[in-house]
């Protein structure tokens, strides 16, 4: 399987939303951040340093605020449709 860096994007929006979804619905208790943002370190498939070094980063506010507020959008978006979906399950 060939990986890309929009898949890793996808990976980490993922792993951000089933953070949030066991947090919200107290699904367990050591799951969580709180009114903090999760740690989402992203690593691309065709980034280095001057040393051929793979490049990692954190994408934060501060950090990335561009990639962390695209992200955080399509959470947001994920999430209210989720949580639409599960309402219409059960007839809430």
């Amino acid at each position: 399987m060939v990986s890309t860096d929009n898949d890793g994007k996808r990976a980490a929006e993922i792993g951000w939303f089933i953070i949030k979804y066991i947090e919200d619905h107290k699904i367990h208790s050591s799951v969580g951040v709180g009114k903090d943002i999760p740690q989402i370190w992203f690593i691309p498939n065709n980034e280095g340093d001057e040393n051929g070094q793979k490049r990692d980063y954190q994408i934060t506010p501060t950090k990335e605020p561009l990639i962390y507020k695209r992200m955080k959008r399509r959470i947001t978006k994920m999430y209210n449709e989720n949580e639409k979906h599960l309402k219409n399950l059960i007839n809430i």
